[in-house]
């Protein structure tokens, strides 16, 4: 019979085999899991047949909701990535807290002319989080640099031309950030090429309670 302090560190190295398991199977389950109502091109059963063709390794698209093609690009413990049809992408990613709880980011972007990207954060139960305070408000002035050749009265009328300002998100796992970049659809050829000039990536860096600006 095994004695008593050798069950006790079999438990126990099970409850931990257990514990890194969910941890892996974390996005998936919160995927799966996902309200129907957040994700209208496809159902439960549509996202869960995804996941399955990921994990065989094969190409993993089904006919959406919209009889289009939805394919998942990435799928990892802490995000995936989703490409619900030619015009919308959809991002989510795991977010851990400084105080041990998670956090779902949700980055929904549409593929127009111009990309645009919608923040929504929630928690584990997907129950939306109304803080506003996990993003910063960005301006157009954090997503512009004047270039030394450039005179101050030409930068100052680029900038006012960015109206209304309109940001794609892009998120990083590598280290739990997103890059905001200006997107300018509204402006006509020749604007938008003079614009180009002083437009910069900003990245925010989550720190377990906001993304930071960088």
């Amino acid at each position: 019979m095994m004695p008593v302090y050798k069950r006790y560190v079999v438990l126990a190295v099970l409850a931990c085999c257990c514990f890194q398991v969910q941890a892996q199977r974390a996005m998936k389950d919160f995927w799966m899991s996902m309200p129907d109502s957040l994700c209208e091109y496809l159902n439960a059963n549509k996202r869960r047949e995804m996941v399955d063709f990921y994990s065989m390794g094969v190409k993993a698209e089904t006919y959406n909701l919209l009889e289009a093609m939805s394919v998942m690009d990435t799928l990892t413990t802490k995000h995936t990535v989703v490409t619900l049809s030619p015009a919308s992408k959809l991002t989510v990613a795991l977010l851990e807290k400084s105080d041990g709880d998670s956090l779902l980011c949700v980055v929904s972007t549409f593929l127009g002319p111009q990309p645009e990207s919608l923040l929504t954060f929630y928690d584990k139960e997907w129950r939306r989080v109304t803080d506003d305070g996990f993003v910063p408000q960005i301006q157009a002035a954090d997503l512009t640099h004047r270039p030394d050749t450039m005179e101050v009265d030409e930068y100052d009328r680029l900038v006012r031309l960015i109206d209304p300002v309109m940001t794609s998100a892009s998120f990083s796992p590598g280290d739990a950030s997103l890059t905001f970049r200006l997107s300018t659809p509204l402006l006509s050829v020749n604007d938008r090429k003079r614009v180009e000039a002083i437009l910069v990536d900003r990245k925010c860096q989550w720190d377990g309670h906001t993304f930071r600006m960088q």
